[in-house]
């Protein structure tokens, strides 16, 4: 298969366990992801690393009844860990490469604030190594996704596990009972 596709030309789609990974024949340049990032986190005030449920990992009844997904722990970054933290994005390469493509669901978010506020967010999915930044969609440099799990397990937080048997454990036992409306 052939064809452009964003900045880069597509070579083959190649299948890799669940994910299907797209690789083009040209790197990438990954440089405005990475600069923008750096700018992020050097004018946040903290970073909050929040590891949690997503909607597909809820029975089908509790997402029609709206219930939230469950948070399991939350880190916030300021100072001295914020600025590690920035010293290895700038270190990250100015090329980016082959993007998976698999169901996205994320259960890590990156969170961004200044002067009190989220001022955007950085969803992360290690499962499929894909992430979404409300703040750019370009694309990412190599190595971002394997600085981000190096975050998260020296955090004390999961990168995997089985995430509906840990949502289900943190729900509610005794859902409300729905009833019909009257005729």
């Amino acid at each position: 298969m052939s064809g452009a596709m964003g900045p880069a030309t597509v070579q083959a789609f190649e299948a890799r366990g669940s994910e299907v990974v797209v690789s083009s024949d040209d790197p990438v340049d990954a440089t405005a992801f990475r600069d923008a990032l750096a700018a992020a986190v050097a004018t946040a005030d903290y970073l909050e690393l929040t590891e949690h449920a997503n909607m597909f990992d809820l029975d089908p009844m509790s997402r029609l009844e709206g219930v939230d997904p469950p948070v399991y722990a939350v880190r916030r970054f300021t100072g001295a860990h914020r600025d590690a933290f920035l010293a290895n994005v700038r270190q990250l390469p100015e090329e980016g490469g082959a993007e998976p493509m698999c169901l996205f669901s994320p259960h890590h978010t990156l969170d961004f604030f200044e002067g009190g506020r989220r001022v955007s967010a950085m969803e992360i999915c290690f499962s499929c190594a894909q992430l979404r930044w409300s703040a750019n969609g370009s694309r990412r440099p190599d190595g971002l996704v394997a600085l981000l799990r190096e975050l998260t397990e020296a955090n004390g937080l999961s990168v995997a596990r089985d995430w509906r048997k840990a949502a289900a454990r943190r729900l509610p036992m005794d859902k409300p009972k729905m009833e019909l409306a009257p005729r």
